[in-house]
């Protein structure tokens, strides 16, 4: 019997496995009187119609129930093409050191996978029985990994204050090199956060389309990590708008297929709307949401308890926590770890590229550089002919100094055979003529390089934009 259990087991897990590649078409939500169908699993409808007017700001879209799935896509592209302002880029590109404290940032789930590599050093010989757990039981490595792969995720119970410290690894020399194990380091729950599970309903949520659901949660978790990036971990009021903007499941209700299309989608939304648009720290938010997966649904429970958290301080964004949020915090904590861990595995294979980009990124970023680069040449040419124009100065100077010499030591004196006044007067009249009092005009030329840099760039935004 036990046989047969486990194989039913095995059967119901490889079911569950999903391929994270294959592209998805857009679901043809049927058109209802209350209009087409949003939020977790698409199971709300009729809801924002009502909130639109009262709060504008809402979403992004102007009339969310009666906005079908592909008109949703539609018009997001088009607003964040349209909306892309390649000034505000070149300036934030071409003043890097303003975000160098972002850079250095750590998260707190950052801090955890550091912690975890620092105990496991994957790449060095480790003794596996050196693995002590919390009650210092002489387990191996490769048993405490499952220890903490299966232990129970925290649920809205009296349980969750009750539980143990995470497990401490402690790492000795050996024969063989730890490859194939991963450990897990959970980080601890706070007191804000345990009791905001136990206030939850105990229900159990089934999602239809899993993995559109872990999606959702991709896009909502980079909105997340990229607000605690550029905040340092101290959210400020325009929190709860820099998540909902960031993420087009919030703002747009929009669905994904793929994985790419997430981060992409993530990254063009981050080149436009927030203040600090830098592809450098769209960079490193996405290797932040993969340390959070890294990590497991403790970790992914965590930052959506965190959005949750931030939604519900907003006057006008809180309806999302109802739509959304609140049934993805339900809805993680029952996914089989063996769809956490494929999707996760789906993730950290995934990178962007700045020429998969819709703006032309790279084709800005080059243009800007040759522009300057042309700028500095010219400086060097105009100092190279201030100098020129120098030492031609100084040789006139002199040569006028020497005229007056010769002139002082032997003046010319006017004799009596001398040409008379009147006739002088003749050749050269003292009352000049308007042709004489008019001035030529100075049209300076310019070389081709020195007019080209500024007027090259001028162009370029101009086209751009």
């Amino acid at each position: 019997e036990k046989e047969e259990e486990e194989e039913d087991i095995e059967e119901e897990e490889e079911e569950e496995e999903l391929d994270w590649e294959i592209h998805q078409e857009l679901p043809q939500t049927t058109f209802s009187p209350q209009g087409f169908s949003y939020g977790f699993d698409n199971k709300y409808s009729g809801i924002l119609s009502k909130l639109q007017h009262e709060f504008p700001g809402l979403t992004m879209l102007d009339d969310p129930d009666n906005t079908s799935p592909a008109e949703r896509r539609a018009q997001r592209v088009h607003d964040e093409s349209t909306t892309f302002s390649v000034d505000h880029y070149l300036a934030d590109f071409a003043d890097e050191g303003q975000f160098d404290h972002l850079f250095k940032y750590v998260s707190r789930w950052g801090e955890c996978v550091l912690r975890m590599e620092k105990a496991v050093n994957v790449e060095a010989n480790v003794d596996t029985s050196s693995v002590v757990n919390g009650d210092n039981d002489g387990d191996t490595l490769k048993g405490a990994a499952e220890d903490v792969e299966q232990k129970p995720i925290i649920t809205n119970t009296a349980e969750a204050a009750e539980q143990k410290p995470p497990i401490t690894v402690v790492t000795e020399a050996a024969e063989q090199k730890l490859s194939s194990t991963v450990i897990t380091e959970l980080s601890p729950f706070t007191d804000e956060e345990l009791k905001l599970l136990r206030n939850f309903k105990r229900v159990e949520l089934l999602a239809s389309n899993a993995k559109q659901a872990l999606l959702c949660v991709l896009d909502i978790l980079c909105a997340v990590c990229y607000d605690v990036r550029t905040t340092e971990g101290e959210h400020s009021v325009e929190s709860p708008w820099t998540i909902a903007t960031l993420s087009s499941c919030l703002s747009y209700l929009d669905v994904f297929s793929t994985v790419d299309e997430v981060l992409y989608s993530f990254a063009h939304r981050s080149l436009v709307y927030p203040l600090y648009r830098h592809w450098r720290i769209v960079d490193l938010v996405v290797a932040d949401v993969k340390d959070i997966f890294k990590l497991g649904k403790p970790a992914i429970l965590q930052c959506l308890l965190k959005a949750y958290t931030i939604m519900r301080t907003c006057e006008i964004r809180y309806v999302l926590n109802d739509i959304y949020l609140r049934d993805l915090c339900i809805w993680i904590q029952a996914v089989p770890k063996s769809t956490i861990d494929s999707f996760t595995a789906a993730l950290l294979a995934k990178n962007i590229a700045k020429s998969n980009m819709a703006f032309n990124l790279d084709l800005i970023e080059a243009l800007l550089n040759d522009a300057d680069d042309d700028e500095d040449s010219n400086e060097v040419s105009d100092e190279d002919s201030d100098e020129d124009s120098n030492e031609d100065g100084e040789e006139d100077s002199d040569a006028d100094k020497e005229k007056e010499k010769s002139d002082i030591d032997h003046p010319q004196t006017l004799s009596s055979s001398s040409t008379p006044i009147h006739s002088l007067t003749q050749s050269f009249p003292l009352t000049p003529t308007p042709s004489q009092l008019s001035t030529p005009t100075l049209t300076p030329t310019l070389t081709p390089s020195q007019s080209s840099a500024p007027l090259k760039k001028k162009l370029l935004i101009e086209e751009l934009n």
